[in-house]
């Protein structure tokens, strides 16, 4: 169960080494979620099993029912993290931020699981990262007190959200990004006069041809003399996402990433030597991707005063994937020897299963998962495991000549050998490429032992 995770104590100490400074944090984590999980379970949500006329199940109440995947238990498709592998990879992300020196904000739109983020924080995050006020404000409904959003803050009714939320909760500490004059003017006119804490603001840096942020030295100038004008906001740092700079995770650039971080420490130092930073809060340095948040933590570090901090926003490493983040754990462990062998790799921890519904023709299998239920804006998902529920529910490993070619918004088309002595009602796993997108698709995940049987329900609130 989620709540038998061990990790680090919540309102502990994060301890951040850097060469010339030894910086201690506060963590402000939220309190259990154990009381925060109202939702009844009943066959209205996707992947909860039929309960007739018996009352819905409360969240607590799955624990002791007993079901177990691979005996059809419950309805397919369904949607399942491995505990195991999730509690290796939260315990992984602990230990190598630790040795890096550097401190972790994941990013909560991977999962938008507030029981995942629960774990995160134990396991040392120093705050959750959100993309949009709605993914704020379900952070703030779940007690986080340390929010990064990774995006600007343009909307009037969030901005006023945010600043009301400044002038009530003293513990509230905010950051966000801004790109551009305007983005700061905004903050300007719809903040409410005197919050009790500050926004802190984060320049966000880019490249020509990537998404926000700012392109050239002369205009994050002008960014920074308009913070330098506006009350209720600090600057606190500097922002970048390097996966941008390679084209997007999907295809690796490192010539570029490096590039992309000499632009940054232009910005850096240009601030550093106007003084533009307060003196009396550490400065931030921060970067947000899955694939190169090595390369982000190096580069960053070489920067590094005797009062910075260095913060990563990586989120999908909590699951990770079979496909997409798999290859880059490859490229990962090239450039970190020390992360070669697979005790030391971060391991896929999302799948997806469904069962063959049709054997139209030979050497092809129709599933019942499709689009709605499993991610494809990167790749198809792969078929990993198989089990008949009723001979033997102990799953087989599949090799690469099993295939997902196609999907429906309800069907998988599988190529299957011609000698597979496939049957209707037989169960496939999936594994995923790009966890983000296949979390969105659930309501509901289940968390599984290493022999599916379920120990808790995960709920995600997009």
């Amino acid at each position: 169960m989620l709540g038998a995770f061990t990790g680090m104590p919540q309102n502990s100490l994060c301890y951040v080494s850097f060469p010339r400074a030894f910086i201690f944090v506060r963590m402000r984590t939220s309190h259990s979620l154990e009381a925060e999980m109202p939702r009844e379970l009943d066959a209205s949500t996707k992947g909860v099993p039929n309960r007739g006329s018996k009352p819905p199940l409360t969240t607590a109440e799955v624990r002791t029912q007993g079901w177990n995947l691979l005996r059809e238990d419950l309805p397919f498709p369904n949607a399942v993290i491995r505990e195991s592998a999730l509690h290796h990879n939260l315990d992984w992300m602990r230990r190598f931020t630790q040795e890096r020196g550097v401190l972790l904000a994941p990013h909560g739109k991977t999962s938008m699981a507030p029981q995942l983020f629960n774990e995160q924080l134990k396991y040392g995050a120093w705050g959750i990262t959100v993309a949009t006020a709605q993914q704020l404000k379900v952070c703030r409904k779940f007690g986080i007190n340390r929010i990064f959003m990774a995006n600007q803050l343009v909307s009037r009714q969030d901005i006023g959200y945010v600043f009301e939320e400044l002038s009530e909760h003293s513990e509230f500490d905010f950051y966000c990004l801004v790109d551009s004059v305007e983005g700061v003017d905004r903050l300007r006119r719809f903040s409410s006069p005197s919050p009790s804490n500050p926004a802190n603001l984060f320049l966000e840096v880019g490249v020509p041809g990537g998404r926000t942020g700012c392109r050239t030295l002369e205009q994050a100038i002008e960014v920074l003399r308009a913070i330098a004008g506006c009350a209720n906001v600090q600057l606190r740092g500097i922002e970048c996402f390097e996966g941008i700079s390679a084209g997007g995770p999907y295809r690796g650039d490192l010539e570029r990433v490096d590039a992309f971080f000499t632009v940054f420490r232009e910005v850096h130092d240009y601030c550093v030597a106007q003084g533009l930073f307060d003196d009396s809060v550490p400065v931030i340095l921060s970067a947000g991707g899955s694939a190169y948040f090595d390369l982000a933590a190096d580069a960053l570090r070489e920067m590094a005063g005797d009062n910075t901090q260095i913060l990563l926003r990586s989120g999908c490493y909590i699951t990770h994937d079979s496909l997409l983040y798999g290859r880059m754990a490859e490229r990962f462990a090239e450039r970190n020897p020390r992360y070669s062998d697979e005790a030391n790799r971060l391991r896929p921890a999302l799948e997806v299963w469904g069962q063959v519904q049709s054997l139209p023709e030979p050497g092809l299998a129709i599933m019942n998962v499709g689009k709605r239920d499993v991610s494809h804006d990167i790749e198809l998902p792969t078929p990993l495991l198989r089990c008949r529920p009723e001979a033997d529910p102990s799953p087989s490993v599949l090799d690469e000549t099993w295939k997902v070619t196609s999907l429906n918004d309800q069907h998988a088309y599988l190529s299957v050998p011609l000698d597979s002595n496939l049957a209707v009602g037989d169960l496939i796993g999936l594994g995923i490429s790009h966890p983000c997108t296949t979390f969105d698709k659930w309501r509901l995940l289940w968390l599984v032992d290493d022999d599916y049987q379920v120990r808790d329900a995960i709920w995600t609130y997009f």
